[in-house]
């Protein structure tokens, strides 16, 4: 029973990392840079990636652990201020050290 359980958490767990097909049609607007503190492992970065891809406005969320960067890929178009990104991560449970936009 307990392996049928772990088998059925570690699927859905694999479906919320799946790639996100949202807004492939919209092309890609602006990319904001987070650095942030308190990113150790993956669940941190599936957690995050769930935040932000559950709105509208956001086209891609990418999750680097080595560097301590979350780099979210607006929809062309739409708009975070900075405010409300940082706002976002530390409801997450992690520290923004800085953020910058390309």
């Amino acid at each position: 029973m307990k392996k049928i359980i772990m088998m059925i958490a570690v699927m859905a767990f694999m479906t919320i990392g799946a790639p996100h097909a949202k807004a492939q049609e919209s092309a890609t607007g602006e990319v904001v840079h987070v650095q942030a503190l308190g990113l150790v492992c993956d669940f941190c970065a599936r957690a995050l990636e769930k935040v932000f891809m559950d709105t509208e406005k956001v086209q891609d969320v990418k999750v680097n652990l080595d560097e301590s960067r979350i780099d979210i890929v607006m929809i062309k178009g739409e708009h975070f201020d900075d405010e409300k990104i940082t706002e976002m991560i530390v409801d997450s449970g992690y520290n923004v050290e800085g953020i910058s936009r390309k």
